[in-house]
């Protein structure tokens, strides 16, 4: 009993650092482990009957599995890391895109902005224009009276 119980406290450890480098998502690994569960239960009823010498067969074999699980899953990581795929770039992609996402959207407001502005000018510029014709053509009318006027003004030599 002495040594059973360091190595199922090793079975935890070793199945949490598991789950923490694991590529499945949170809820994935929710889910796997809730099967796991149940799959202990399902074996846990089905020890109750057998010899010791079985039980023990049985967890040196379920043992060696996962011992052979995690470690494809520890030399999987090892070779995303030696071949450069990490965390770091899938997170800069996403920046990346966030990023072009944020510059279209910036163009997008701009035009906008633009057309409106566009808008807005076309409508106050059209009275200004009439505002000038109308001093244009005030001035033209007071010059022309000016210059009916001026030579019945002038001195006489």
């Amino acid at each position: 009993m002495g040594r059973f119980v360091p190595f199922i406290v090793g079975g935890l450890v070793g199945a949490c650092a598991a789950m923490a480098f694991t590529p499945r998502t949170g809820a994935e690994n929710r889910e796997y482990v809730m099967d796991q569960v149940e799959n202990v239960k399902d074996s846990l009823a089905g020890v109750a009957g057998q010899s010791p010498q079985q039980v023990y067969q049985d967890v040196k074999e379920s043992a060696a599995n996962f011992a052979q699980e995690a470690k494809g899953t520890v030399e999987e990581k090892i070779a995303d890391l030696k071949a450069g795929k990490s965390g770091e770039d899938e997170l800069r992609e996403k920046i990346e895109a966030a990023r072009q996402r944020i510059a279209d959207q910036v163009v997008q407001n701009a035009e906008e902005s633009r057309a409106a502005v566009e808008e807005k000018v076309a409508d106050v510029t059209e009275p200004v224009v009439e505002a000038i014709s109308d001093v244009v053509e005030a001035a033209t009318d007071a010059v022309a009276e000016a210059a009916e006027a001026a030579p019945e003004a002038a001195p006489a030599e």
